[in-house]
């Protein structure tokens, strides 16, 4: 997959056996995942907790409003849960579930699959002329098809397909927290920035609110998502030798201080660290990661380029679990008022 001309032949041939490898994986997951034709934007009412009390969405000091838009998938929510409603498009609503989609999708490639990137894009409505910080959580779960012995896709009483969640303790639910990845933003040259772990801060003071066609103040919002294709495009630069798939990161990036932490980080600095904090997230278990071990794989530009076939081909195997076990993804995005 990656090609040097000083590799030695051994190296050559894993190359190669790796090269395979994501192929297949690929393959795998484009067939399992096509019900990702199209998307779908749902909106819901949810109790969310605030200052030690139970606060229902209405009443919170915003609403959000997302674009719903029918599509066959609908009914897939309506059987996750009873609370989703498909035909809001606006009031006060505190929660947006959606399954996700390749933004990028075409008649000759559907379907989610590593590589797939897009965005999730909303309104948030104030209900209130203060300024005031919204915290966003972001959490995906996964789901599959309920077959019978022979294989074949269960249907219920309205003859459509039954689905039911992967556990959460499934290992292909934990490679998706790694493998799907959420930023705030995206420059005009292709490159990541500020990833979003379980949650983040909306400042409104530092937004300009907009105005609908109704006269009604809003502040627009977008969440940018990739499934990262390969291992290097998130520790590589471009331009590398063994760089396959464009670089998620540039080193000439501003640093930032992630919530949470003291310490401010570069992009690439930053999902690096995540990495070796939680290995079980990237990579499939048969790859050595012990602490110490993927501490000295990644300790170093060079230290990564030494071991990038192993790092990758455990990202890739990884990748062909997911494709393996699980036939939708289901992202929510949850909001509260924190000021």
């Amino acid at each position: 997959m990656r090609e040097q001309e000083h590799m030695s032949q051994d190296e050559l041939k894993k190359l190669r056996r790796f090269s395979y490898i994501k192929m297949v994986a690929m393959m795998g997951i484009i067939a399992t995942v096509i019900a990702f034709s199209s998307i779908a934007w749902f909106t819901m009412n949810r109790e969310v907790e605030g200052e030690g009390v139970q606060m229902t969405a209405s009443d919170l000091p915003f609403e959000l409003q997302a674009d719903n838009t029918e599509t066959d998938y609908d009914y897939y929510l309506e059987q996750q849960s009873a609370d989703v409603s498909t035909n809001i498009t606006s009031g006060t609503v505190s929660t947006i579930k959606w399954f996700m989609d390749d933004a990028t999708v075409t008649s000759e490639n559907k379907g989610l699959h590593p590589g797939s990137h897009g965005t999730l894009s909303f309104r948030v409505y104030p209900k209130q002329s203060e300024d005031m910080i919204l915290k966003f959580t972001i959490q995906t779960s996964a789901y599959k098809y309920v077959l019978n012995e022979q294989g074949e896709i269960l249907k219920d009483d309205n003859d459509k397909e039954r689905i039911e969640p992967l556990a959460s303790s499934h290992v292909a639910t934990n490679y998706i927290k790694g493998h799907l990845l959420f930023f705030e933003e995206l420059d005009d040259a292709g490159y990541y920035t500020k990833r979003i772990n379980s949650y983040y801060l909306y400042d409104t003071s530092e937004h300009t609110a907009l105005t609908d066609a109704n006269d009604k103040e809003y502040y627009p919002v977008t969440i940018h998502w990739i499934w990262v294709n390969t291992f290097g495009q998130m520790v590589l630069n471009r331009g590398d030798s063994d760089l396959r798939d464009t670089a998620l990161f540039n080193s000439a990036q501003a640093t930032y201080t992630p919530y949470g932490s003291q310490t401010a980080v570069t992009p690439r600095q930053e999902i690096i660290e995540f990495i070796k904090s939680d290995s079980g997230a990237y990579f499939f278990d048969t790859l050595n990661t012990s602490s110490a071990t993927l501490d000295a794989m990644l300790a170093t530009p060079q230290s990564i380029k030494s071991n990038i076939i192993p790092l990758s081909n455990g990202y890739n195997n990884a990748d062909q679990v997911i494709g393996e076990n699980v036939n939708f993804i289901l992202c929510e995005l949850s909001a509260s008022s924190e000021s």
